[in-house]
């Protein structure tokens, strides 16, 4: 992440925080994060079935599909019922 995106980011995270408190009491952000950059080696399929599975492994619901809050391709389409997702190895198609 380069400092401007950085900085973006803070700024972003500071003022949703600050009017999220100041409405419902509560804290919007965990206190820190992890950004983690795709590379070549990665399947995105099995970032794509990670993500999804988040709601789940966080005890917000049973099903991927049951979250209100997911959608798209990869929940709904063809990452559902297990097709490859496209790869960003070389030489693979949707490359």
């Amino acid at each position: 992440m380069s400092p401007s995106d950085a900085r973006i980011d803070q700024s972003f995270k500071q003022g949703t925080a600050f009017r999220f408190k100041r409405e419902s009491g509560d804290q919007l952000w965990q206190q820190s994060y992890f950004d983690r950059i795709l590379r070549r080696e990665d399947d995105l399929g099995d970032v794509a079935r990670y993500i999804l599975q988040n709601p789940v492994a966080g005890g917000l619901c049973d099903d991927p599909a049951s979250y209100p809050l997911s959608g798209g391709l990869y929940s709904h389409g063809a990452m559902a019922v297990g097709a490859e997702a496209p790869s960003l190895r070389e030489g693979k198609e949707g490359v």
